[in-house]
């Protein structure tokens, strides 16, 4: 259907405004105003109460102007409109001048339509028929003039469905003050996302946008910028609005225009009495704005959180923890947690920002924090949007009990409520890649850089499934394909690290350890580290770690660094370097006081003969009822290597028994497997021996530790005990392959030499 033809007659006050004269009176007598000044009159009726920008007013105009003659023609039409209508831009009745943004018509406007055409007949009617019939025109002309005026006014309705992707643009800030900036429209996107009818368009695809169209991407997004970006990302609607000062007082407005035509298809108005009082009024607007925007009233009273609730009732807390996102956005991490520190101290029941504060602990290292930022969250929970709720509850049981099962959950519910959110795809991929679900972690993974190929935590946590679920050419492919599009993140820089070593490249394995540095990412010299103790260089890796540890350290992450030295400590042990490996116990448990953390040095002891001091670490260190896998896992592996120790390989079986479902998990890494293979070795199950470490061999991308050289070790001796000594002698040659450049000191080496001379020596 045709867009309505807009009002011909347009008054307010005494003026009248003919459009198609190109006309101003005043009380009936036609003032003098041409050109340009009658245009941006127009402009201005045509939607009073809104803010027209000098960008848009050059491209309607001037379209071909330079900026100079830009301004000197605009400043000299506006102050020609103004002297016209008796204006002032120092007490505006009319024109309200918003620096360095634009104008706002500020009286109000009625509009008419051109008059129809007479109606001819053959014969006039008599006289008091004529009187009736005039007397209903004028009647009808007025009825459908003030109908005509209100349709014109009123913003045209646009079906939006939970597919089509909205813009959330910035506010025009007129009010002088910077908190105003950034904050209202996280407000807007925080409430708008909190219900399953809006599909935001989210903050690294906008970038991507912005960066295609070669805008920086720190550029406010204000007409008619906003509409341009909203056509280039797909989008159906913008939705924008404004704020501005009047005394003490403020007046807000929302607008929502389609992005393909201008149209507007929503509009709301609000009035703060105060700057205390403006996110309230905002939260008040928003409601009958959704309504207009097609959803329904059972979502909007479902999900429908107060504004402060749903995000904090400081503006300062919530320019803070805006400047936060901006940073963690930009992959500065660091650096974000100054602001999140500010918006928490600003306003300590701010819940969203105590869990922002929780997971950059987390990426950075610094667990203890982490966890008590975390549990403060949850706490708060109840204060926050239904979106956000399953947000704080799933870290929580990710980063505070450990209950990878609730978070698997809890992620799998988010995705059902919210299926366009790349979020909950995102986390599930990575908490189900740590527990060793891949079949849960890829979909979900590919599923989150569908929805969000512009984000480097989508681009690592699939990478890192792939890899570690054996799949290394899409691996590859996910690396270099994020490297292509500037997505060079840590968790990337892992994988990236990590794949040489499983593909067997040992030229990049040597360039990777060479072009080490020490304030590298200390996550990503731990990863080198622990694979170079794959190919039996202990030299080496001591030196990545000593790198990796030195950086946690400088950084204020001593449980990282604990955890690190716990990894190395055991690379020591099941190579054969007893004093080195109880040197980094030592100071493993001096840097982590935690008594769960103990299972791990439970574990580097009990495989060098020490059970007894093993068991009593590992009885201090069940005290993690919720966690996941510290309970099938970590325990069981300390119990599995204190009963090999004790000589009780069947109660080693036992133990490991939970682990089964978890034996690819990361924090396993293969040694749950490894322990069990030993164990039914012990037994003289040669071909059960055999099957667990072959499953250890197929799958390196999840064991790219000192036990997946040493499973080639154990499936040979499985072999030759079960009578096959060609398979046994492959499984040896592979080894001795895999250890061509190994330390030759090494007493497991000089072992596993031994052994395969001796039984090459018995088959010739």
């Amino acid at each position: 259907m045709a867009a309505p033809e807009p009002p011909a007659l347009l008054r307010f006050d005494d003026f009248a405004v003919n459009r198609r004269e190109r006309s101003l009176r005043r009380r009936g007598v036609r003032l003098k105003l041409h050109g340009q000044a009658f245009d941006i009159l127009l402009l201005l009726l045509d939607r009073p109460g809104e803010v027209v920008t000098r960008e848009e007013l050059q491209a309607r105009l001037w379209p071909r102007t330079t900026f100079v003659d830009l301004e000197n023609g605009l400043n000299a039409a506006v102050k020609k409109l103004r002297q016209t209508l008796g204006d002032s831009a120092e007490s505006p009745r009319y024109i309200e001048t918003l620096p360095r943004v634009g104008y706002r018509f500020l009286g109000t406007v009625a509009g008419e339509l051109p008059a129809a055409a007479p109606l001819t007949t053959s014969a006039p009617p008599p006289r008091r028929a004529r009187r009736a019939l005039a007397a209903g025109a004028i009647v009808l002309i007025l009825a459908l003039a003030a109908a005509s005026a209100w349709l014109w006014r009123w913003p045209r309705s646009i079906p939006l469905s939970d597919a089509d992707l909205v813009l959330v643009a910035d506010f025009v800030n007129t009010t002088g003050d910077p908190v105003f900036d950034s904050t209202l429209k996280r407000a807007v996107e925080v409430k708008l996302g909190e219900s399953p009818h809006f599909n935001v368009l989210n903050e690294p695809n906008l970038r991507a946008t912005l960066r295609l169209m070669e805008r920086p991407t720190s550029v406010r997004l204000v007409p008619p910028l906003d509409r341009e970006v909203c056509q280039r990302a797909g989008a159906k609607v913008a939705i924008g609005g404004s704020i501005v000062a009047r005394g003490d007082a403020y007046t807000l407005s929302l607008d929502a225009r389609n992005c393909r035509t201008g149209e507007l298809v929503a509009h709301e108005e609000g009035r703060a009495s105060g700057r205390e009082h403006v996110l309230p009024a905002l939260g008040e607007m928003l409601p009958p704005f959704r309504r207009r925007l097609g959803e329904s009233l059972t979502t909007i009273e479902r999900f429908n959180t107060p504004i402060a609730q749903a995000t904090t009732s400081s503006l300062s807390a919530l320019k803070a923890y805006a400047m936060g996102d901006e940073n963690r956005l930009q992959d500065k991490e660091e650096e974000s947690l100054a602001f999140y520190r500010m918006a928490v101290e600003l306003d300590p029941q701010f819940a969203i920002a105590w869990a922002r504060l929780a997971a950059v602990y987390r990426i950075l290292g610094q667990y203890d924090r982490s966890r008590s930022a975390m549990a403060r969250a949850f706490q708060l929970r109840e204060h926050v949007s239904e979106r956000e709720k399953l947000y704080i509850a799933a870290h929580y049981y990710v980063d505070f009990t450990r209950d990878f099962a609730a978070a698997i959950r809890t992620y799998e519910l988010w995705t059902q409520i919210y299926p366009r959110d790349w979020i909950p795809y995102n986390n599930l991929a990575d908490v189900a890649g740590i527990a060793g679900l891949y079949e849960k972690a890829i979909p979900a993974g590919e599923q989150a850089l569908r929805l969000n190929p512009n984000s480097w935590f989508a681009y690592g946590a699939l990478a890192n499934a792939y890899l570690r679920a054996g799949r290394y050419a899409e691996a590859r492919a996910i690396c270099d394909r994020a490297a292509a599009e500037h997505h060079g993140a840590p968790s990337v820089a892992m994988t990236a690290a990590r794949l040489p070593y499983v593909l067997g490249d040992r030229a990049a394995i040597d360039a990777g350890i060479a072009a080490a540095e020490p304030k590298e990412d200390p996550q990503v010299l731990a990863y080198l580290a622990q694979a170079t103790t794959g190919l039996g260089r202990l030299k080496q890796a001591r030196r990545l770690y000593g790198m990796a540890l030195q950086a946690a350290l400088e950084r204020g992450a001593q449980e990282y660094a604990a955890n690190n030295a716990y990894d190395e400590s055991l690379a020591e042990a099941e190579l054969g370097d007893a004093p080195a490996a109880r040197a980094d116990v030592a100071r493993a448990l001096e840097w982590n006081r935690d008594p769960a953390a103990g299972v791990y040095a439970a574990l580097t002891l009990a495989r060098l003969g020490e059970y007894e001091r093993a068991a009593q670490l590992s009885s201090a260190a069940d005290v993690r009822p919720d966690d996941t896998l510290h309970n099938a896992v970590s325990l069981p592996a300390a119990r599995a290597a204190i009963a090999l120790a004790q000589r009780q390989p069947q109660r080693a079986i036992e133990a490991l028994t939970a682990a089964l479902p978890y034996d690819l998990s990361e924090i396993s890494n293969g040694e749950t497997l490894y322990l069990r293979g030993v164990a039914y070795l012990e037994l003289g199950s040669a071909a059960q021996a055999a099957a667990q470490f072959q499953r250890l061999i197929d799958n390196r991308g999840s064991a790219l530790t000192v036990y997946w050289p040493l499973a080639h070790l154990g499936l040979a001796r499985a072999e030759a005990a079960a009578g096959k000594p060609g398979e046994a002698l492959k499984a040896y040659q592979s080894l001795l392959e895999l250890w061509s450049g190994a330390d030759p000191e090494l007493p497991v080496v000089r072992q596993a030499r031994a052994e395969y001379q001796r039984l090459k020596g018995a088959g010739s």
